[in-house]
């Protein structure tokens, strides 16, 4: 089965993602909501339900299904850490992209940059009007 990235490239469907992600939020408090038995359990569950599709499934389809199985355990708390893990890697992943080949982040254009942009003017003054 195939899932499809957030880049749209597709990938094999791997359940482990899915155990290590719950088992990460879990394990983010002091007390773990669920046992490992339970979090396999979710897992299992969610690749019944991709296979069932019979599609391609998105990663946030996935994520979502994730998030309802939580739920249905009554982890609610750990639903709401899911949801913050979920957060916080988009997080990261948005500042990885904007980094730039050197390294550094890229700045975000000032007004003017947009501006000129916008009306096909590169690195051209701005005509008086």
């Amino acid at each position: 089965m195939k899932i499809i990235k957030r880049n749209g490239s597709e990938e094999t469907f791997n359940v482990d993602k899915i155990i290590n992600a719950v088992r990460k939020a879990n394990n983010s408090s002091d007390t773990p909501f669920l046992t490992d038995e339970q979090i396999i359990d979710i897992a299992d569950y969610v690749e019944y339900k991709c296979n069932k599709i019979k599609r391609a499934v998105s990663v946030e389809e996935i994520q979502d299904m994730v998030e309802d199985q939580l739920m249905a355990k009554g982890a609610f708390e750990l639903a709401r850490r899911y949801v913050r893990y979920r957060y916080n890697r988009s997080l990261i992943r948005k500042a990885n992209q904007r980094r730039s080949k050197t390294g550094k982040f890229q700045q975000e254009p000032d007004r003017q940059q947009r501006t000129a942009r916008l009306h096909g003017r590169r690195g051209q003054p701005r005509p008086d009007a």
